[in-house]
């Protein structure tokens, strides 16, 4: 846009230049030809007076419509991508909702809980630096807010994660698929040695051992997804007490940075939990297919 203001002004100072050359151009000419030709020659001056007043015109119409079209684009593309941010928002916020809904009612109750302690948290920290109420609602320290609210998400997604891990071994048969490992191998056994395969006996021998290598990938599954249900339970844990012992930072009145330090701390312990949840949503087959991070500070 400030690009397109100079254009003009620029286009504005060049057609001045050419009006006032057009003028003294066209008073010398006219001085001219009164002088030596009389009258007659007067109206090609004037005619050559009124050529530079219309280039300088066109030259300002131009200005005029490439600063309309370049404020007008830039218009768009504000509304654009204010319009996205605002889906994009307006979804993560009802995923958010649709995540909390699907917990159980003690889930539920501990986050809620924690939401609480997020919010004096909050308070605290505006209530150090002296801060109106205006102000704090108006969002003020966005960055501390923002490191709250990050931490509040992260729980959320831990809880939803640890649902979808017992939705899973609900419907995983692990003495099942021992046992059919089991059978197989019996039976790949059963064929004897593989040089000694016909074409029939081939065909059986590569379907059971891709039986059994699936099987027994089941099986890996199920330990991984059992130790990261043992990991995000002590990770729920964990991240509970920090954001407590924050709060109780908060209420022997100890400085925001120190508060702030202490949730980007925490903020940068939960990396390997983040990752955690993407392996899992490889393995179960959930996603949370997020965008931004939805505001959970101030629902209610």
């Amino acid at each position: 846009m400030r690009l397109n203001i100079f254009f003009m002004i620029f286009l504005c100072l060049v057609s001045m230049l050419f009006i006032q050359s057009g003028y003294g151009k066209a008073h010398a000419n006219q001085a001219s030809s009164i002088i030596s030709n009389g009258a007659g020659t007067s109206a090609d001056a004037a005619k050559s007076s009124v050529n530079w007043k219309r280039i300088a015109l066109y030259l300002l119409l131009l200005s005029c419509f490439l600063l309309a079209g370049g404020m007008a684009w830039r218009l768009y593309r504000d509304i654009s991508v204010q319009s996205k941010k605002s889906g994009d928002s307006e979804i993560s916020r009802k995923k958010a909702q649709e995540m909390l809904a699907s917990l159980s009612n003690g889930d539920q109750q501990n986050f809620g809980q924690l939401r609480d302690i997020c919010s004096q948290l909050q308070g605290i920290a505006k209530g150090m630096r002296g801060e109106t109420v205006s102000s704090y609602i108006s969002g003020i320290s966005e960055t501390h807010v923002s490191g709250i609210n990050r931490l509040l998400w992260i729980y959320l997604k831990l809880l939803y994660s640890r649902k979808e891990i017992d939705n899973f071994f609900r419907t995983i048969d692990v003495g099942g698929i021992e046992g059919y490992v089991r059978q197989t191998e019996e039976r790949l056994a059963m064929l004897g040695n593989e040089t000694e395969d016909d074409l029939g006996r081939a065909k059986r021998r590569r379907s059971l051992t891709d039986v059994l290598k699936t099987s027994m990938q089941r099986l890996k599954n199920y330990r991984m997804v059992k130790e990261n249900h043992e990991f995000i339970s002590i990770e729920l844990e964990r991240l509970y007490l920090k954001i407590t012992s924050a709060l109780e930072m908060g209420i022997h009145r100890q400085s925001t940075d120190d508060i702030t330090g202490e949730i980007d701390a925490v903020s940068t312990s939960v990396v390997y939990a983040e990752q955690t949840i993407q392996e899992l949503e490889a393995v179960i087959g959930f996603s949370l297919d997020e965008g931004e991070t939805p505001m959970l500070l101030h629902e209610s």
